[in-house]
């Protein structure tokens, strides 16, 4: 059985913060790499258009992950003041993720139920699309999610 590798690079290596404008000339020359993914670093998440960088990632071929930028005004460790703007980060992040890829991949939505398990969040909301609803079989949500 054949390994199947992919090799992915950080705007961070090139740009800071990333915005949209930077899609055309980062987004070839990563492709003409030869790299398979780009690390959409989201320093200001509000300085980039998700329609703008998928309609990128499909003219390259290329895929994405988003990175999150932390930092004394998003830190979750010790004053919860400053917690709900780390928060409201996080969720931005993850929503340019879904807009961008459209979907989260069981294992990345399970992982990052995990991650903020210690901070018992009320709920989660669609953690996975509905082409992947068999996660939601009681024998993986058990096991993975909440043992």
């Amino acid at each position: 059985m054949a390994l199947q590798v992919k090799f992915g690079v950080s705007t961070w290596l090139w740009t800071s913060p990333f915005k949209t404008g930077s899609i055309p000339e980062l987004f070839s020359k990563i492709a003409e790499m030869g790299f398979d993914t780009v690390e959409i670093a989201a320093e200001d998440p509000s300085l980039i258009d998700a329609n703008a960088v998928k309609k990128g990632l499909q003219e390259y071929a290329l895929q994405a992950i988003v990175c999150g930028a932390f930092g004394p005004s998003r830190d979750l460790t010790n004053d919860p003041a400053i917690h709900e703007n780390c928060f409201e980060y996080i969720r931005s992040c993850v929503d340019l993720l879904h807009d961008v890829r459209e979907r989260a991949q069981p294992l990345n939505a399970i992982n990052m139920i995990k991650a903020v398990e210690d901070y018992h969040p009320y709920f989660i909301e669609d953690p996975f699309s509905p082409e992947n609803m068999e996660w939601f079989k009681p024998k993986f949500c058990n096991r993975l999610i909440f043992q």
